[in-house]
């Protein structure tokens, strides 16, 4: 198991990031979460995700490492992408660069919602309680940020 219960008092949920839809499988990505990683076993409430973004420097590195480690699918992989994001790459609108844009990222919400239900991991986390919380004190005053 990936995940161990190190904190047993904290309430917590999974977040699946990088995500490009795949038809063939489509439970599968969330399956191979669960099963590998064991998030539920480690206490995870609920999953989310995110679509994978390309934003600023970040697009020429990975396409750099995709044409030299995925060239013959390389098209295949930009093309899932633009169809998550509205045509392009990535998006930093706030509400969408997350979550994408169009039919492919409404299935992908739609097959992952499915599947964390599937999964139990749909659940609502607990509000969050403070009352425990206590900032740090410095015994000479101002704290150091480094």
């Amino acid at each position: 198991m990936f995940l161990n219960t190190v904190f047993t008092d904290v309430v917590d949920g999974a977040l699946v990031a990088r995500k490009i839809g795949n038809h063939h499988k489509p439970s599968g990505y969330i399956q191979r979460i669960k099963d590998d990683y064991g998030i539920s076993e480690a206490g995870a409430l609920n999953a989310n995700y995110i679509v994978l973004r390309l934003p600023l420097n970040v697009r020429s590195v990975f396409l750099e490492w995709l044409e030299r480690t995925q060239p013959i699918h390389k098209d295949r992989v930009l093309s899932r992408i633009r169809s998550a994001r509205d045509g392009e790459l990535s998006d930093s609108r706030y509400g969408r660069r997350m979550r994408g844009e169009g039919e492919m990222a409404e299935q992908i919400g739609r097959t992952f919602k499915a599947f964390a239900k599937k999964y139990g991991l749909d659940r609502k986390l607990p509000p969050l309680d403070f009352s425990a919380f206590r900032p740090p004190r410095a015994s000479s005053g101002q704290m150091n940020l480094f």
